[in-house]
């Protein structure tokens, strides 16, 4: 299963550390996932928490790059 969803704002301080960070993440995925009938709720809960793991984890690198600025 592939999905794209695409932020246009996240308010995040600059010095969020990750639970912060993936809280803030983690709220916009649930709010900006795909209703999906083909896919039980389960897989679809494990498959945004895996999302938002992965975008907080790039959001974190991108935040430590432009503090080390």
């Amino acid at each position: 299963m592939k999905v794209n969803i695409h932020f246009e704002q996240i308010q995040i301080a600059d010095n969020a550390n990750y639970r912060e960070v993936y809280r803030a993440v983690s709220d916009a995925v649930r709010q900006n996932w795909p209703t999906m009938q083909n896919m039980s709720l389960e897989r679809q809960q494990v498959a945004q928490q895996r999302a938002s793991s992965q975008a907080a984890r790039q959001l974190m690198k991108t935040l430590s790059t432009g503090r080390a600025r």
